[in-house]
């Protein structure tokens, strides 16, 4: 599976992971590679490493913490700030949809 773009025909999907641990995305691009969709990666930890992609073409983040801290909070907020317009997932094993819909 792949995923259509504006013109009909088919693309890679570009997504951004922001990670508390830069390990943590295995799992979840195995699950874009089992599923057959082809998929650029961009794994950051770090304001340093957003600063370092600012004009990579993007169609997605994906938030994916267990339990936030500030660090990555305020990385999520810096994410937000950069680039408003991007939708971003947010995945966690422990927190509600309230807190996450607090974060925004």
């Amino acid at each position: 599976m792949t995923v259509p773009d504006d013109t009909g025909s088919d693309r890679t999907l570009r997504l951004l992971f922001l990670v508390e641990h830069p390990g943590d995305t295995c799992q979840l691009e195995n699950s874009f590679d089992v599923s057959g969709i082809r998929l650029d990666a961009n794994v950051v930890n770090s304001a340093k490493a957003l600063d370092a992609l600012p004009n990579t073409p993007l169609d997605c983040a994906v938030a994916y913490f267990f339990q936030p801290d500030e660090k990555f909070l305020a990385l999520l907020a810096y994410l937000r700030h950069l680039r408003p317009a991007l939708p971003v997932v947010v995945v966690s094993g422990a927190i509600g949809e309230e807190r996450v819909a607090d974060l925004f």
